[in-house]
C-alpha cells in the first residue's frame, strides 16, 4: 500500500498521521522546519476535539498536560464586572460526552508526535519543503527540496495532504489565490508560571475581557501551574513577518498598549504590568470556504490552517484541524473500492459547510468582541440578560461524525 503524504507536521498533520497509522494505513509526513517548533502559545479545545483524541487513546496523556476549567467568564474590560458565566466541566461532559481543556500547544503536539513515532507505519522526515507534484497511474510524486542541502527528491505516494499551515504552498499549488488578508489586529501572548504574579492575578479559569477595540483572552495550562494570556488588539504597526513568535520593539509595545489598555479596568491593567515578556504575531484570514473544490482536488487535499485560516475568537483552529483529521481518515479508510479522489471529495463535502461556518462565525466574534459605542452597550446587555443563551453552542461541541 502506497504511504499517504502529508506536508507539514503541525496538530493537523500529527493528527491525521496518528488517525491514519491506526487504521493500518502507511502515511509519510514532511516537515519544513529542522525540528518541530518548541514555540506557540495556549489552546483551548472543545468537546469536539477532545472526543477524537480519547478515540485515538490519548485521554491518559491528556490528563497529563491539560487544564480541566470549571468556568468561562465574560467580563467587561472597562469597568470589571462579570458579563456571563458558562459551566465548562460536569456540564460539558454530560451533554458532549467529552472535556472542556486548555493546554500548551507544544503539549498538545508532543503527545500527538509521541503516538505517531510510536507506529512503525508512520515515516518523519524533516527540513523537506513542498516544491511541484504530478499525478502518476499509481498515485502521486511529489518534489520536496532539502533546506540543510538544497538537493531535491522526489517521494511517491497513493496522495498529497497539504497541512502546512496558513502560508501553504501546497495551497498555493493547488488554487493559487494568493497570501492571506492582513487584519490588522496583533495578538500579543505570554506564558508564564502562576506563581510569578501576586496570588490575586492566579486563575484555574478561562477569562475572556472585552473592550473597544480590544479583548483578552486569560486561561491556566500545564495543569494549572502555568498562565496563558493573550492580548489582541487593532494595533498601530502590524507586523510585516507571518511568524507567530515575534519580539517587538518596546516603543512598539508600549504605543499598542497605551491606546489598547487605556479606559480599562484596574484587574486589566495590573495584569499586563506584571508581565514582562510577550510576543506577538499578526492575524490574517482568508473569506470563508464557499464549495467543497477549496478542500480537495483530484489527488490533493488541504487541512487546517492550509485549508481554513480562521480568526482566534472562537478558539477552534487546533479543534478544526483534529476534526478534519478525523473526517480524513474515515473517508479514506472506509470504502476500499472507491478511488483515492472519490474519497478526498468525499472528505470535502463533509467539510466544506462546517468549517466555512466556523469561519463566518470566528469572523463576527471579532466584531461583537471589539465593539465601541451603542454596539458595545448593545453586547454587554445581550450578554448579561441572555448570556448562557447566547454562548451556548451545542452545533459546535457535538463535533462531526
Amino acid at each position: 500500500m502506497s504511504p499517504l503524504l502529508i506536508a507539514g507536521g503541525g496538530i493537523g498533520g500529527m493528527a491525521l498521521a496518528l488517525a491514519l497509522t491506526r487504521q493500518g494505513q502507511s502515511v509519510h509526513l514532511l516537515e519544513r522546519g529542522l525540528e518541530f517548533s518548541q514555540e506557540g502559545a495556549g489552546i483551548q479545545l472543545g468537546p469536539n476535539a477532545t472526543r477524537r483524541l480519547n478515540e485515538w487513546g490519548l485521554s491518559d496523556a491528556l490528563r497529563q498536560c491539560a487544564t480541566y476549567p470549571d468556568e468561562l467568564q465574560i467580563h467587561c474590560a472597562q469597568y470589571g464586572h462579570t458579563l456571563v458565566t458558562k459551566n465548562l466541566s460536569h456540564q460539558m461532559e454530560q451533554r458532549f460526552g467529552a472535556p472542556y481543556v486548555t493546554l500548551h500547544r507544544v503539549d498538545l503536539h508532543k503527545l500527538l508526535m509521541q503516538a505517531v513515532t510510536g507506529n512503525e507505519l508512520a515515516t518523519i522526515s524533516t527540513q523537506q519543503s513542498f516544491q511541484s507534484s504530478r499525478n502518476t497511474d499509481e498515485g502521486i510524486e511529489v518534489d520536496f527540496l532539502n533546506a540543510q542541502s538544497q538537493v531535491k527528491q522526489t517521494i511517491h505516494g497513493s496522495v498529497l495532504i497539504g497541512s502546512d499551515g496558513v502560508r501553504s504552498d501546497v495551497r498555493q499549488a493547488l488554487l493559487g489565490d494568493g497570501p492571506p488578508t492582513d487584519t490588522g489586529h496583533v495578538a500579543y501572548r505570554s506564558l508564564l508560571p502562576q506563581k510569578m504574579l501576586p496570588k490575586r492575578l492566579h486563575s484555574s479559569n478561562v477569562h475572556v475581557w472585552l473592550g473597544p477595540r480590544m479583548h483578552m483572552v486569560v486561561y491556566p495550562v500545564r495543569g494549572g501551574e502555568w498562565l496563558n494570556v493573550v492580548l489582541i488588539i487593532e494595533s498601530l504597526q502590524v507586523p510585516a513577518s507571518y511568524d507567530w513568535s515575534i519580539n517587538r520593539q518596546s516603543d512598539v509595545i508600549y504605543q499598542d498598549f497605551k491606546a489598547a489598555l487605556k479606559g480599562c479596568c484596574n484587574r486589566v491593567q495590573e495584569l499586563v504590568r506584571n508581565i514582562e515578556q510577550w510576543r506577538s504575531w499578526k492575524l490574517v484570514n482568508r473569506p470563508a470556504v464557499q464549495n467543497p473544490l477549496q478542500l480537495a482536488r483530484g489527488k490533493i487535499a488541504l487541512i487546517g490552517d492550509a485549508a481554513h485560516p480562521m480568526l482566534p475568537y472562537l478558539a477552534q483552529g487546533a479543534g478544526m484541524a483534529i476534526e478534519d483529521a478525523h473526517v480524513l481518515s474515515q473517508c479514506w479508510m472506509n470504502v476500499d473500492t472507491q478511488s483515492p479522489e472519490t474519497k478526498l471529495h468525499n472528505y470535502a463535502k463533509q467539510r466544506h459547510k462546517r468549517v466555512a461556518r466556523v469561519q463566518k462565525k470566528s469572523s463576527q466574534n471579532s466584531v461583537i468582541f471589539h465593539a465601541d459605542g451603542l454596539l458595545r452597550h448593545a453586547r454587554d446587555l445581550s450578554l448579561r440578560l441572555l448570556g448562557p443563551q447566547l454562548i451556548d453552542m451545542p452545533w459546535l461541541y457535538a463535533g462531526q461524525d
